[in-house]
Parts: structure tokens; C-alpha cells; sequence
């Protein structure tokens, strides 16, 4: 997380992304919200693994309303299940399953883009990673937990 917060003030004039906190839905211990994840939240019926996730980051985009090319990269801890119901995005997924390369463009709202994923109960728990770049530059590299 460190590496994250540390150059956004110098990226965004002092604006730092919105982190998540715990999110609590359906008990007294889940989900965890792992800090660096914004809009990270979890929904369970009592049992995480097997109840879906939604995990996700929103980020400021500096400079005036412009059309933004957003490039994202997903990696998991291990092979995953990779879909989208939107018909104008194309997954490159790796040959090991375990990363998944997404790109679109997009007026940001209010100064902001986000995105997010649903993490299936068939997905790896463990340590995920999204990388997030805007016009091909990194903006932020974001580590969460599935757990």
C-alpha cells in the first residue's frame, strides 16, 4: 500500500484515491476489506467461500473532462474464472488463466473511473493485484485479498 499512496499526491495535486474500509454483511467477521482496494466490499450468506465477492478501485483522473483509454490488469493468485457481460470489453486472458488484460475508453464521472470484478467461490483465494493505467501510464497498482 505504500507503494500506492506514496506518488499519488504528486499525480493528483494532493487527492487521494477513496480507500475502502470494512464492509460487514451477514456477520461479525466478513468480509475484510484489505486497504489499498478501493470500493472493495464482499456479500456472504455466512460462508465467504461459497458466496460471490465484488472487489474494485476508483481513481481521479487529473486534467480537464477528456475521453481516458483505460488498460486494467487483473492477476490472481492461480487459475480463474474470467467473463464480462459487457459486449464492448475484450479479456485477454494469459494462457495460465491467472491474469486477465481489459481496455476501453471513457469520460470519467466527476473526475473519476472505477471498475470492479466479481470473484467467484470457484476463484483462488489469496493475494489479487489490479493494475490500472490511464492513456498508458500507470496510475495505480492496487493489492487485495479473497479470502
Amino acid at each position: 500500500m505504500l507503494g500506492l499512496m506514496s506518488p499519488i499526491p504528486g499525480l493528483w495535486g494532493g487527492e487521494i484515491p477513496e480507500i475502502s474500509k470494512p464492509v460487514v454483511r451477514g456477520s461479525a467477521d466478513y468480509p475484510e476489506t484489505i486497504g489499498g482496494a478501493p470500493i472493495s466490499e464482499g456479500f456472504s450468506e455466512g460462508n465467504p467461500r461459497v458466496s460471490s465477492q465484488i472487489h474494485g478501485w476508483k481513481l481521479p483522473i487529473p486534467g480537464p473532462h477528456r475521453l481516458v483509454r483505460v488498460t486494467e490488469i487483473l492477476r490472481a493468485p492461480g487459475p480463474s474464472t474470467w467473463r464480462t457481460w459487457d459486449a464492448q470489453v475484450t479479456l485477454n486472458v494469459s494462457p495460465e488463466r491467472d491474469s486477465c488484460m481489459t481496455n476501453w475508453s471513457e469520460y470519467p464521472e466527476n473526475g473519476w473511473i472505477e471498475n470492479s470484478w466479481e470473484i467467484e467461490p470457484c476463484d483462488p483465494r489469496g493475494w489479487y493485484t489490479f493494475e490500472v493505467y490511464f492513456d498508458g501510464r500507470l496510475a495505480a497498482t492496487i493489492p487485495f485479498e479473497v479470502k
